[in-house]
């Protein structure tokens, strides 16, 4: 699919144009990242999930969740949503705008002093200026930093950016076919039903059996 067809308002806005990591994404989502807007959340997890398949030992936690993470918000164990690996991770993407939230997952996987830094911690560091590409600036952060690159975009690249990000979700991620998903959904009931069934016999197996005697 071309750009244009993504930014054609004439379009309908609710049209599945890519799916990422089973969201389905559509026009009016990709508009938040195409266009000069605030950038839809849905979007930047499915940004950060392309980090992810990119670049290795990294894991990129879903936004929406994290805020539920720590108090006050919620009691939430954050293990129960890392993977088994993760003390062992090169990168944790942790998309957090609680203050906080990072540092206490680090103290959680290996405990110690750990130091917080800032823009002006980084040197080179790319800096927004008045404008709506926060979430850009995030996902252009933890793309570099994952990658190892040198920081060689700023304010004035955003719309070349968001153009670019666009287009490699809708190269990666194509929307499958009505067909396809169904295929899909019947695998997925299939292997869930394959299983419960091995769930069933272990625990027949593992069932003590007494014998009386005569």
């Amino acid at each position: 699919m071309e750009l244009a067809q993504v930014l054609d308002k004439t379009q309908s806005p609710s049209t599945h144009l890519a799916f990422v990591s089973k969201m389905a994404l559509t026009r009016s989502d990709l508009w938040s990242l195409c266009l000069a807007n605030g950038m839809d959340g849905m979007i930047l997890n499915s940004c950060l999930t392309v980090i992810e398949k990119r670049v290795d030992g990294v894991f990129a936690a879903n936004s929406h969740v994290i805020a539920a993470w720590f108090p006050p918000s919620s009691t939430i164990n954050p293990m129960q949503h890392l993977p088994e690996n993760a003390a062992n991770l090169q990168r944790l993407l942790l998309p957090a705008w609680e203050p906080g939230h990072s540092v206490n997952l680090a103290q959680i996987l290996c405990p110690g002093p750990w130091a917080s830094l800032g823009v002006d911690d980084v040197q080179g560091l790319p800096r927004q200026g008045f404008s709506n590409n926060c979430g850009v600036f995030v996902l252009m952060y933890a793309f570099y930093i994952v990658a190892r690159a040198q920081f060689d975009f700023n304010e004035t690249n955003m719309q070349q950016i968001r153009h670019w990000w666009c287009l490699v979700l809708l190269k990666n991620f194509p929307m499958p076919s009505e067909q396809e998903r169904s295929q899909d959904c019947k695998r997925r009931r299939e292997e869930k039903a394959m299983q419960d069934e091995e769930v069933v016999r272990f625990h027949k197996r593992s069932r003590p059996s007494f014998e009386m005697g005569s």
